[in-house]
This record gives structure tokens, C-alpha cells and sequence, in this order.
């Protein structure tokens, strides 16, 4: 024990030079006396013992100054018996006498003054800690004293506040250790200087609760109005752990805060600290996936030795799989090197040593029952870290493992933003192949900032392609803007002659020649109505000329006004009328130029909106079985395209009963889609009717992902010729009879060879039996098309009336 007197900070609090303070032992001797007479054992007369040494000595109840307490050393010594467990060596106890409400001390244990003083020139070591995570606020210096003053003096019982932290540096070891300063204030009393001024115990309490600033109570209750005396016990408590977890939790939810380097130093610094021993390093590997297989990322890696030894790269990855392996087996379990390890480690361990690495242990890290990372623990000392170390560190184990996991979800989002951004929206029977295109491309771009997107191929995959046409949809389009441009050029030509009649104007007469022309035209139905070219005339001339006169300057110069009170309008102010109402009818969304169009719009929506629906099936009834790529095309019904192999699911076994399954299913939502539209023929002002067509392609293809135009088409000069017949067949006609093959209420399949047909013959067969196909089959020769020559089709009629 040693009676020195020490000011531990200067940092105690606001006004502290202001306090009336003094040492007093009076409230300390009340309390032994007190406990005394509420023991009936043996430790009774113990304290009586005690507290007749204490009370024994003149002068030692009220000390003048602390520099007087050399003088009872041993009534001191007393003190600190009466108040530290029997038991406990003084050796492991931080502990101090110290004058109320300040961190003085005169008084203590030989491990508090060598922890806290150097003994040689008899300063202090270290100072309050100013780390913003516990940097001690104006709050926290002012409410240890004034929890004392509300408490003994009126009453109010404060919150508990936060304690000082203090770091020092150990002597042996150089690194910082933090203790938490806890400071006693039962034996000090304290005594207003004055009359109590009168407080609003609500609004204190306000405060208190941090609600509002608490250095009010300066003004309120002036420090100088009171006076303390006793002795503060101060006890140092080592939260070095503890304060080394904070920083690393602060750390890692404020990650994004740091670069890569920065992150790592901070955190590997507090891992240091938290295991007492800076002679160690830290390596974090997350356990990162493609495909459910594991990946090496290097920009996601801090510091690994695993990955950055001088080995090649194959084996170094086949290490990493090898550990990733072992631990998802042995879970619990730590592999440190050494010599004599599996076979396949042996030129790791040597790598390692060959790097100066003494000593080397990885271990598993879990988010759950989930492994998400290896953690290196590596020294290029000797015997650096022993099971005491080990022990401190993994503490942190939760919060690397958060690391690991924030790591491997930006992973997983950059390999989504790389296939947005260099794909498109991927389905997810496909997605497997852009996930691990996605991360070569991530990883290669790592070496080499000109590295590109590796090509997207799936080989021998079956094709199945169907379309769902709206029968004439350009004829009815036709029909439908004739009606409507009839009933704009009638506005527009009657506006015309108006405008001749009132105004006199030549140039008005040659407009009406031009737009009845247009309109002879447009009626002509044995002429191909030129849509552009129509829409090109109206821009042009006739609007601009109409436009002229709706210009106020224009209509006050040709004396026209549609501000006139109705009474007075002329002749020439309903010309603006009737220019405006043309203006008004041409608006795509209400004008009576556009009804025909939007009811046909109305009309191939229903029919369009119907056929994806029962589409849209096939994620459900086909897809669960085995993945396939099903992509749908807008033109004015619907195409389609099914592609189904091994190639699409390398892990999962492809049997041709799952090709089977998808065409049975093909034929009958051919079936049903021609039953569901024209069902729908009564609801549409403009009916419109459908055909459905097939194409059965007799083998494989090779299809890869078109770049350009975000699309899969197919590969190679002969796989060519399979989307060649696809874009012809929709118009083809029968061998000799000319007429179209496809019809509404039926169901064509254009193929070359009868094998691959016969599937299709036997489903027919079923659905004829089930009552959802007629028994009209037709085997039929189709006219030779460009190029194309040998098609054949089968064509079965649906019925429609069947439940």
C-alpha cells in the first residue's frame, strides 16, 4: 500500500477548481459503527476492533489536508481491509482513496500507483481516454455531483451516469489497456452553504432524463452554494475487452465510412488490443458462392495469408476449398500448422514459414448455423499466442462474422448489378450461368481493367416454339384507321370550306383540293393506305395552316374572336370554333378521330392480356419439373419460345419425359388459348379471332445471349435456319390448294420429318379422347417457301363449345 497523493485527471469535471471540498473520515467511522451494531457474529467484533484503532488516533476523523494522511498509514490500511473482500490478493485489486467528488487520490494499492503513476519521476502514465466512442461529455462530468447534491439534499434520485475511462499503456506488452474509473461517494457528505433555493423537482427530473441540458443545473444550483467532505473510494475495473468489442461493432456498422485498407488497420488494431498482444495479425476470408460453389474474390479478403503466399494460384484456391470442406464437417475445430500435417498442407506450411510465419491457425466463423468466412490468426513470432489470447479473441467472433456476412452480401449484390447492367432481367432457370459470368467478369476485371463479359451459350437444347396470331390484324388495323381518318378529313374539310366562304382566301381552296384528294385515296380499299405518308400531309401543311389562324393576332386581323359575347359572334368567329373542335378530335385518348383505333387497341389487348395469362402457366405447371427458358415476344398476338436440355440445369439429371411433359403441355394451352379468346369475341366492339401455331423442330440447337439486343438467339450457321423457318411459316399456304394454314379454331404443327411429329400425333389423340380437340386431324403439304422447301403440318380443330 502507499500513501501518495496523486491527481489522477484534470479532466473531472466543469468548475471543479469552485468545489469546497475536504477530507473527512466521520461518515466512513458512522457507517462501521452502524454495521457493527446490525452484526451478531463474529465479524461484529471485528468492526468494534476496528473502529477503536480508527477512533483512537486524534485527528484522523477530520484530516486537514490530504498531505496529512501520510501521518495514519495504518488506520488507512484499516480502511481499505473494511472495504475489499478478505480474500482477494491486493495485488489484483486497482483501488484508491480520494477526496469527494474529485479523482485525487492520496491513498491506494501498489498496483493502482504503478498502474496509473510512473514511480520514478511520479507522473501520471495516461490521461482520460479521448476516443470519440468514450469521450465523457459536459453531461456526464456535471451529474456525479449533482446526483449527490439531489440526493442527500432533496430527494430526487438521478440516472445512473458514465463512468471515466482511462487508457494505459502496458509495460510489457506496449499496448493500450482501458479501466473504467468507479468512484464510491456513500462516505461523503454533503452541506448547504446558504438556504436550499426552491427547485421545480418535475423540470429537474426533465433533465436528468436527457431531456434538456444538464448544465442548467450550474445556473440553478451554483457549484459554491455547497460544501463536501469525506472520501471518494475509486476503483480501477480493466474493460479493455470490452472496449475493444464496442469499437469493433462501431466499426463495422460504420464500415462504409473507410476504404479497404482503413477498415481492416481499425479493426485489426482493436483485435490486437482485445487480445493483449501486438506481435499478432489477422486474415478474414469470407466464404463467398456462385452457384452455390465456393469463389476466391481477392478485393473482398483483408490480409489473408491463405491467398497471398507465394504459391500458385489453382492450388492456393484448392487450399481454400480444402479448409472451407473440413470446416463444414468439423465445425468446432481450429487446424493450426505444423509440420506433419495432411499431405496437401505440407507446401502451404512450408509457404508459410518460407514467408516468416511462425505460427499460423484458421478457423471457421458462423452467422447462424451458416459458415460464412475463415478467420486467420498468424505471427511471424514464435509462440505468439497462447489459449489465454485465443480466448480473448474470439469474443469478437460475432462481429467478424457480421463482417463476413456484409462482405458476401456485396458480393452478391455486385454480381446482380454486373448482370443488370451487362444482361437484362434473367430468369431464373438461366440465372446460374449470368451469376457465374457475372463473376469471372468481376474477378478477371480485378487483373485486368480491359476485361470483358465472357459469352453466354447453351448447347443442344430442345426448341419449342408456338405463336398465338390475331387472324387479319392488318386488314382490321386498316379498316380501322380508314374510318377514323374518313371522319378527320370530313372536320378538316369542312373547316376548309368555311374558311374559303368567310375569308376569301385562294391558297384555303387549294388545302380543300389536296385534303379530298388524300381522302379518295385513303377510301380506295384496293390501294395500300400509306399511314405515314398521310400522317406526314396533315404535319406539314394542313396543320400548320389551320394553326395560323388560331393565333390571336391572326384572328383579330381577320376579325375573328371566340371572346365575343355569344349574341354578337359572326359567321367568321365560328371558324375558330370549329378549328378548335378538329384540334380536339385528333387527341389520340379522347378525339373521335381515334374511337375505331382505341376500341381495335381495347380489343387485341383483352386478346393479348388472356393469351399471356395462360402463358404465364408454364412457370407453375412445367417449370417446377425440370428449369427451362420460356421467353415471350409482342407482336400482334403473341410468340413464343421454350428451350429445354442439360445444358440449362447442369446439376439435375435430364430425362426426355421432361421434353415430352412440356410439348403435352404446349399442345393443350394452344387448345385452351384458342377457347379463352374466342370466348371473349362477344365483349369486343371490334371482334378479332386467333390462330395458333407450332413449329416442331427435329433436333438440338445451340442458343447464346445476344449483348446487343438482350436476348437469346441461336448460335451458328446451322442453327440459323431454325429461326429462318420460324419468321416464314406464320403466312404459308397448302400445297396446291393455296389456302392459309393457319385458321381461328385451330391448331397447326408445321414439321419436316414424321418422327418428330409422332409425339404430337399421340397427344392429339388424348385431347381428342379428353374432348378438348375435335376429331378433324388433317395431315397436310405445305407450298415451298424461300429457301425452305419439304414442310408439312398437322392441323385439329378445338372445341369451343366443350366445358
Amino acid at each position: 500500500m502507499k500513501a501518495i497523493v496523486l491527481d489522477l485527471t484534470r479532466a473531472s469535471g466543469p468548475q471543479t477548481d469552485l468545489l469546497s471540498t475536504s477530507v473527512s473520515f466521520k461518515r466512513f467511522i458512522d457507517y462501521v459503527k452502524e454495521t457493527a451494531r446490525m452484526e451478531t457474529s463474529l465479524r461484529r467484533t471485528y468492526l468494534e476492533s476496528a473502529l477503536a484503532l480508527l477512533t483512537a488516533q486524534p485527528g484522523f476523523a477530520e484530516i486537514k489536508t490530504i498531505e496529512h494522511s501520510t501521518e495514519f498509514v495504518e488506520l488507512l490500511n484499516i480502511v481499505y481491509q473494511l472495504l475489499t473482500p478478505s480474500l482477494q490478493q491486493q495485488e489484483d485489486i486497482v483501488w484508491a482513496i480520494g477526496m469527494p467528488l474529485s479523482p485525487v487520490m492520496f491513498y491506494g494499492t501498489d498496483s493502482f500507483y504503478e498502474m496509473v503513476m510512473n514511480t520514478q519521476t511520479g507522473e501520471l502514465r495516461s490521461e482520460v481516454i479521448t476516443d470519440e466512442s468514450v469521450t465523457i461529455s459536459e453531461q456526464d462530468k456535471v451529474l456525479p455531483m449533482y446526483s449527490l447534491v439531489l440526493r442527500r439534499l432533496y430527494g430526487i434520485t438521478a440516472p445512473d451516469f458514465k463512468p471515466m475511462v482511462i487508457s494505459i499503456k502496458d509495460q510489457k506488452t506496449g499496448m493500450p489497456q482501458y479501466f473504467r474509473i468507479n468512484i464510491d461517494h456513500r462516505f461523503t457528505e454533503v452541506y448547504p452553504l446558504g438556504p436550499l433555493p426552491e427547485i421545480d423537482k418535475n423540470a429537474i427530473q426533465e433533465l436528468l432524463t436527457g431531456n434538456g441540458d444538464v448544465r442548467q443545473l450550474l445556473t440553478l444550483l451554483p457549484v459554491d452554494m455547497f460544501r463536501f467532505e469525506g472520501i471518494s473510494i475509486i476503483t480501477l475495473t480493466d474493460v479493455t475487452p470490452e472496449y475493444a468489442l464496442e469499437q469493433i461493432k462501431t466499426i463495422v456498422l460504420e464500415m462504409y465510412k473507410f476504404d479497404h485498407d482503413t477498415f481492416y488497420r481499425h479493426i485489426t488494431d482493436s483485435l490486437r488490443i482485445l487480445g493483449s498482444n501486438p506481435e499478432i495479425d489477422f486474415g478474414l476470408i469470407p466464404q463467398l458462392r456462385v452457384n452455390n460453389k465456393l469463389v476466391v474474390d481477392r478485393k473482398t479478403i483483408f490480409h489473408s495469408k491463405l491467398v497471398s503466399v507465394d504459391l500458385p494460384q489453382d492450388y492456393l484456391a484448392d487450399i481454400y476449398v480444402l479448409f472451407a470442406e473440413y470446416f463444414t464437417l468439423n465445425p468446432q475445430k481450429m487446424f493450426i500448422a505444423s509440420e506433419g500435417a495432411d499431405d496437401r498442407l505440407n507446401r502451404f506450411v512450408s509457404a508459410l514459414k518460407s514467408a516468416g510465419i511462425q505460427y499460423y491457425a484458421i478457423q471457421p466463423v458462423y452467422n447462424g448455423p451458416h459458415m460464412v468466412g475463415l478467420f486467420e490468426i498468424y505471427s511471424t513470432e514464435k509462440l505468439a499466442l497462447d489459449g489465454q489470447t485465443m480466448s480473448k479473441i474470439s469474443l469478437a467472433k460475432s462481429l467478424i462474422s457480421r463482417i463476413f456476412q456484409n462482405a458476401i452480401d456485396g458480393f452478391n449484390s455486385n454480381i446482380e448489378t454486373v448482370i443488370k447492367e451487362k444482361f437484362t432481367s434473367i430468369q431464373n432457370a438461366v440465372q446460374w450461368k449470368f451469376q457465374q459470368a457475372a463473376w469471372h467478369f468481376l474477378r478477371d476485371s480485378g487483373l485486368n481493367e480491359f476485361a470483358g463479359v465472357e459469352k453466354i451459350v447453351f448447347e443442344n437444347v430442345y426448341p419449342l416454339y408456338g405463336a398465338v396470331d390475331i387472324r387479319n390484324s392488318t386488314l382490321v388495323r386498316n379498316a380501322a384507321l380508314r374510318q377514323d381518318l374518313k371522319l378527320q378529313f370530313d372536320l378538316i374539310i369542312k373547316v376548309l370550306k368555311e374558311l374559303s366562304q368567310q375569308l376569301g382566301l385562294l391558297l384555303g381552296d387549294e388545302m380543300l383540293y389536296k385534303c379530298d384528294k388524300a381522302l379518295t385515296e385513303i377510301l380506295e380499299e384496293s390501294n395500300n393506305l400509306d399511314e405515314m405518308k398521310v400522317i406526314e400531309f396533315l404535319e406539314s401543311e394542313v396543320h400548320p395552316f389551320l394553326r395560323h389562324f388560331l393565333d390571336d393576332n391572326t384572328a383579330e386581323k381577320y376579325g375573328l374572336s371566340i371572346s365575343m359575347p355569344k349574341k354578337v359572334i359572326l359567321d367568321r368567329g365560328q371558324i375558330l370554333l370549329f378549328i378548335q373542335d378538329y384540334f380536339n378530335s385528333i387527341h389520340p385518348a379522347t378525339g373521335a378521330a381515334y374511337a375505331n383505333r382505341r376500341e381495335l387497341e381495347k380489343s387485341m389487348q383483352m386478346i393479348n392480356s388472356t393469351v399471356n395469362n395462360a402463358l404465364d402457366h408454364f412457370k407453375t405447371q412445367v417449370q417446377p419439373l425440370y428449369p427451362a427458358y420460356f421467353e415471350k415476344f409482342r407482336t400482334d398476338g403473341v410468340e413464343y419460345d421454350i428451350y429445354i436440355g442439360q445444358s440449362i440445369d447442369p446439376d439435375k439429371k435430364f430425362s426426355p419425359i421432361y421434353l415430352k411433359n412440356v410439348k403435352l403441355w404446349q399442345l393443350s394451352s394452344m387448345a385452351s388459348i384458342s377457347k379463352l379468346t374466342h370466348a371473349l369475341l362477344p365483349t369486343m366492339k371490334i371482334p378479332l379471332q386467333t390462330t395458333q401455331l407450332i413449329f416442331v423442330n427435329s433436333g438440338t440447337i445451340d442458343i447464346s445471349f445476344r449483348d446487343d439486343e438482350r436476348r437469346f438467339d441461336v448460335e451458328g450457321a446451322y442453327n440459323i435456319r431454325y429461326q429462318v423457318i420460324k419468321k416464314r411459316i406464320d403466312k404459308v399456304h397448302i400445297k396446291e390448294t393455296g389456302e392459309r394454314l393457319t385458321q381461328p379454331g385451330k391448331i397447326a404443327l408445321v414439321y419436316f420429318q414424321n418422327k418428330s411429329a409422332s409425339d404430337y400425333l399421340d397427344y392429339i389423340r388424348f385431347l381428342q379422347a379428353q374432348n378438348v380437340l375435335s376429331d378433324d386431324l388433317e395431315f397436310l403439304e405445305l407450298e415451298e417457301l424461300q429457301g425452305v422447301s419439304g414442310l408439312k403440318a398437322l392441323r385439329v380443330g378445338v372445341n369451343l363449345d366443350a366445358l
